[in-house]
C-alpha cells in the first residue's frame, strides 16, 4: 500500500459507489443462479462467482475506509 495516498475526488467516489452497487447486484444474481439450478456444475460456478464478487465488494469497502481517514471534515 502506498504511504502517500491521494484523496479520492467526488467523481471517483461516485465510481466507487456504482461499483459497490454493481458488485452487490452480481452477488445476488450469482446466488440466485446457484440456488435455482439443478445442475451441480452451475451451482458450483454460481457460488464461486458470488464469493469472488463478495471479495471485490469487501476490497472496495476497505479502500473507502482507508481513504475515509484522509477525508477532510466539512463544517456543518
Amino acid at each position: 500500500m502506498q504511504s502517500h495516498m491521494q484523496q479520492l475526488s467526488h467523481k471517483e467516489l461516485g465510481y466507487m459507489a456504482d461499483s459497490l452497487t454493481n458488485e452487490s447486484i452480481l452477488i445476488k444474481e450469482c446466488l440466485t443462479l446457484a440456488q435455482q439450478t439443478q445442475i451441480p456444475a452451475v451451482h458450483q460456478l454460481g457460488t464461486e462467482l458470488a464469493e469472488r464478487h463478495m471479495q471485490h465488494y469487501t476490497h472496495l469497502i476497505s479502500v473507502l475506509e482507508q481513504h475515509q481517514q484522509m477525508a477532510p471534515t466539512q463544517p456543518q
